[in-house]
């Protein structure tokens, strides 16, 4: 539904601005603040659907302004933004009632969007479990104190759970909870490979630092409950160990024996995602509440997990280029908005680079009609995996249309990026590229621009401008590298 209100908090006016244009488009009402005392005369004011408001600002922090809206208008839903991420915040920042916590900058703006659209749809969801709650606390009026606080925590949990869009977000907060509730030493998630995680994934967490040692006996116990044919190569397990609950001085685990463990299958439709173990040094059982509590926190994660794989299998069908893999043409120009208004911020240069297979080289009309649009299709993705293996990991590569590929280059000049696009040139030029029943080769046209951070341009500019230095590279004969020097400066 359209016409929701939203306030903007934040400190940078280019945040404020960018996060206003998102929204607006989206047709939600759009007020800015930029601090916390703009905000409260906003809030007194308004009634807002959501706050999305950074952590941390000039005369107050994020997590003051949600106290606020949760005592004045509970029904506002807040998304706090920060590029200092903390676990233990977070946990504050859901225990206080926000929706959600991110991390600054966020590149993929889908997941921002998803998760104001899941905020609104929460609120509606809120007045149903408000009166499950009710009906619950009616029922269980003989519990103990205890006992409530850990429904509640399972709840705030949950919440977290179901807001979170990423896998290893998912098994990071699983890993906390049962740390936090169950009482035990230690505790971990172990994700098995699939299509979204090239890797099997482990978080682990300890009530003081795991020694090495301590670490893989852990790790070691966790695979024994999963079956015998699931499990990874231990070697292959890529493991993150959450800070420890006690004072950082403990002195490290190093009992490397776990006399009690409890495991559990994440799984949902008989489908295994991983494995949660709970351990402990004493031979002590785990009660049947502690037990009853592990299980509710396996089940809601298991689906958490599986929504996580769901949106990112949609995010890469939205995102990514069937063929190649690489990202598509508008979802390069949504991560190049977002670079250009960073880059502005931080008085940084960035680069655009376009790539064009040459016609006068055979190019790609000549593999098909030779080999066949299979043969033509190897070679792109053979063209594809050679840019990503010869450009930088904060770099990012999308096809931009048949046989054009196109590459964003944050803090980038000009002398950088034309380093990079003749060894590109030259590399594609001189590779055999195996195709059908035989080999090939071609030369590239290569287009460069560079944005400076007083230029004030656009993504659809800066683009264009490399197009052009990439077409004045064909005119040249091909096989070249033009960068946008030898044209009008258009940044």
């Amino acid at each position: 539904m359209a016409g929701e209100r939203i306030l903007v908090v934040d400190d940078e006016k280019g945040v404020r601005k960018f996060l206003s244009r998102l929204f607006i488009k989206e047709n939600y009402q759009v007020e800015m603040a930029e601090n916390g005392a703009a905000a409260l005369e906003l809030l007194r004011q308004h009634t807002f659907d959501v706050c999305v408001t950074d952590l941390r600002l000039p005369d107050m922090s994020g997590i003051e302004i949600l106290s606020h809206i949760k005592q004045t208008c509970p029904t506002c839903e807040v998304i706090i933004l920060t590029a200092y991420g903390e676990l233990q915040t977070a946990i504050e920042a859901l225990r206080l009632g926000a929706y959600d916590y991110m991390q600054k900058p966020i590149l993929d703006l889908t997941i921002l969007l998803i998760t104001v659209a899941r905020a609104l749809e929460r609120q509606t969801m809120s007045r149903h479990n408000a009166q499950l709650i009710e009906d619950l606390a009616r029922a269980d009026r003989e519990l103990a104190l205890r006992r409530r606080q850990q429904l509640n925590y399972i709840n705030y949990i949950g919440k977290a759970l179901s807001a979170a869009l990423q896998y290893q977000d998912v098994a990071q907060l699983l890993t906390q909870a049962t740390l936090e509730l169950i009482g035990c030493d230690a505790a971990g998630v172990c994700l098995l490979k699939n299509s979204h995680n090239g890797a099997s994934v482990a978080i682990l967490g300890g009530r003081v630092p795991l020694s090495a040692g301590t670490r893989r006996a852990l790790l070691e116990t966790m695979l024994l409950h999963l079956p015998e044919e699931l499990r990874p190569d231990i070697d292959t397990i890529r493991i993150r160990e959450l800070p420890a609950l006690e004072h950082p001085s403990d002195q490290p685990d190093e009992t490397t024996h776990w006399q009690h463990c409890q495991g559990a299958l994440l799984s949902t439709h008989d489908t295994p995602l991983g494995v949660a173990l709970i351990a402990s040094h004493t031979k002590q059982a785990y009660t049947e509440e502690a037990i009853e509590f592990f299980d509710i926190l396996v089940t809601q994660a298991s689906v958490a997990l599986e929504n996580a794989y769901l949106f990112a299998r949609a995010n890469e069908l939205a995102t990514r280029d069937g063929l190649t893999g690489l990202y598509n043409h508008r979802h390069f120009f949504e991560l190049l908005e977002a670079e250009i208004s960073r880059a502005e911020r931080h008085h940084q240069q960035l680069a655009v680079i376009m790539v064009d297979i040459d016609r006068s080289s055979g190019g790609l009309k000549m593999v098909n009609d030779t080999y066949g649009h299979p043969a033509g299709d190897e070679m792109l993705r053979q063209i594809a995996a050679f840019i990503l293996h010869n450009v930088r990991r904060a770099d990012v590569v999308a096809r931009y249309g048949g046989d054009e590929f196109i590459i964003l280059a944050p803090q980038t000049d000009s002398r950088e990026a034309t380093v990079l696009a003749r060894r590109l040139c030259d590399g594609l030029g001189a590779k055999e590229f195996q195709v059908g029943k035989g080999s090939v080769h071609i030369t590239v046209s290569v287009g460069v621009a560079v944005c400076n951070p007083t230029s004030s341009s656009n993504s659809t500019a800066i683009v264009s401008l490399a197009d052009q230095s990439m077409y004045l590279a064909k005119k040249r004969g091909g096989g070249q590298v033009c960068d946008a020097g030898t044209l009008e400066d258009a940044c």
